[in-house]
């Protein structure tokens, strides 16, 4: 289910205004049906309906308050018409993978910044800018587990860096059967992690 929710937002409505090539998207109230069928997982933006439409065209901002007045909060509901959540989420993200089981959600980091000004001599994001989320666990959504990108990135030097912000994965795989996400970083390393326990089940040098 690796939207990465941006996508399937694009896909859902169109945003009205060019994108800052360094600026993340503004958060956007969106839906997403689980694998199964059975659930829908709601993320409601964290800024006001007024606040969020101002950035979309009218009928797009339709779609986000039809959105918002069938849904009070964000979380996981029955794919039955149903309008009480069967738990909630009081955060936002883009990228999150939700189980068909009905229980267990992973969170992806944001884009993660740099704490200070971008300079040319600087080689790696600093350990404060490492301490940053990069994967983290719920079950129900409750907090399970948590993981930053400093304790899954070995060479911090391998990450390219922008004006602002950096990467540090490469590729990232949600696997509902086996209930693992695989996530492979820029310095070339993976990680297996178990969904229901947040544990690191595997690491290894990527080839």
């Amino acid at each position: 289910m690796r939207l990465f929710a941006c996508l399937t937002v694009a896909s859902i409505v169109c945003i009205g205004s060019p994108a800052h090539a360094d600026k993340p998207a503004p958060p956007l109230t969106y839906t997403t049906m689980v694998a199964n069928g059975k659930y829908i997982f709601v993320m409601i933006s964290p800024w006001t309906a007024e606040e969020e439409i101002r950035f979309y065209q009218p009928e797009s901002r339709a779609k986000i308050k039809a959105l918002r007045d069938r849904y009070q909060k964000g979380g996981l509901y029955k794919n039955d018409g149903s309008k009480d959540p069967l738990w909630t989420v009081d955060w936002f993200r883009f990228d999150v993978d939700v189980s068909s089981d009905g229980v267990h959600l992973v969170r992806h980091g944001e884009w993660p910044l740099l704490s200070g000004k971008f300079r040319e001599k600087d080689r790696a994001p600093s350990k404060k800018d490492l301490g940053q989320e990069a994967v983290s666990f719920f079950a129900n959504g409750k907090p399970v587990a948590h993981h930053t990108i400093g304790e899954l990135v070995g060479d911090a030097t391998k990450l390219p860096m922008s004006v602002s912000h950096f990467m540090w994965w490469k590729d990232k795989r949600f696997d509902d059967d086996r209930k693992i996400v695989e996530i492979v970083t820029l310095d070339r390393m993976a990680f297996t992690f178990d969904i229901k326990t947040g544990k690191i089940v595997d690491r290894k040098k990527a080839n």
